[in-house]
């Protein structure tokens, strides 16, 4: 978690995207919580302000010799890696493979170790199809960061055991619920 300036800023600039209604996540489950951190990064007036905030969580906690490129998933960290630059390489995972052009689920530099971004994560389905997707194409993944994390605490640890990685936040859920 950051602390502040970042805090409060942040937290200001993603309340703007953060929505209240009747909302079916890529899971399928319901949740009248949605944050449009696709919008964000839309938003050329706001978004480098969180660019510089998640470079300095990245500084912070994730030691930059332990990756080569970073990688997007589909479609929120695909957009995050296009958006601010954190490496020299980057790469995109698909969610499933594609059936024409080169028909590659690992599209751009991929090199491990790989770190993988995406917006926000809520049942670990799209990290955890990423990071097999990297594995099994043979490069390493160690780190995952995301902008938002709403996993319970019991899930987040289950998964970093049996993945046998790490995952960073600027976020969680929690911290939107009085905005």
């Amino acid at each position: 978690m950051l602390c502040d300036p970042y805090t409060s800023t942040l937290k200001e600039i993603i309340g703007h995207y953060t929505l209240i209604g009747n909302f079916i996540t890529s899971n399928g489950t319901k949740t009248n919580l949605y944050f449009d951190i696709k919008g964000l990064l839309g938003d050329n007036t706001l978004n480098p302000r969180l660019d510089v905030a998640i470079w300095d969580y990245l500084q912070e906690h994730i030691i930059f010799d332990n990756f080569k490129s970073v990688g997007g998933l589909e479609l929120g960290g695909a957009l995050m890696v296009c958006t601010f630059i954190f490496s020299d390489k980057v790469c995109f995972i698909r969610k499933s493979e594609r059936k024409h052009g080169l028909m590659k689920m690992i599209e751009g530099l991929p090199e491990s170790p790989i770190l993988l971004m995406d917006d926000v994560i809520k049942s670990a389905r799209t990290m955890f199809n990423g990071v097999k997707v990297c594995r099994d194409s043979g490069y390493e993944v160690n780190d995952f960061f995301c902008v938002i994390d709403r996993l319970d605490d019991d899930l987040r640890k289950q998964l970093e055991k049996t993945l046998h990685l790490k995952i960073h936040s600027l976020f969680k859920e929690s911290d939107f619920l009085n905005v």
